[in-house]
């Protein structure tokens, strides 16, 4: 018997196309903290962070490690330095880019259904973001 359904985000529920979404992400974050960090190199790093990410095969790295290792020794600039910056950005601006993306007109419904059926539903996504 089925009890749970496993939705991925991007693409199923939500519509994410990479294409517009990253390029308004990687543009917003670099304008935001501009002051601290060069643009060209925030946009350096957060590209090499993401691939490190990316190709972390090693099950007890964590994803956010992964991206720490790379990144904040590329900007010269320490995690707990940047941080309050980060935390501020994502709690003032990253809601901002939700105008690039927009729900499937269906979603609602297919969760409805699901949690009529007392279905467990499991929302996934590809975790490159914080």
């Amino acid at each position: 018997m089925i009890t749970t359904l496993l939705l991925d985000l991007d693409d199923t529920l939500l519509k994410n196309d990479d294409n517009v979404f990253i390029p308004g992400y990687f543009e917003r974050i670099s304008q935001y903290l501009a002051d601290i960090v060069p643009k060209e190199r925030m946009l350096a790093q957060l590209l090499a962070g993401t691939a490190a990410m990316l190709e972390n095969k090693n099950p007890s790295l964590h994803l956010k490690d992964a991206f720490d290792q790379v990144f904040y020794p590329g900007i010269n600039i320490s995690y707990e330095d940047l941080q309050p910056h980060t935390d501020r950005f994502y709690a003032e601006e990253f809601p901002k880019l939700q105008e690039l993306t927009s729900q499937f007109p269906d979603s609602r419904k297919m969760l409805d259904f699901a949690h009529s059926r007392g279905l467990e539903v499991v929302v996934a996504t590809n975790p490159l973001y914080p």
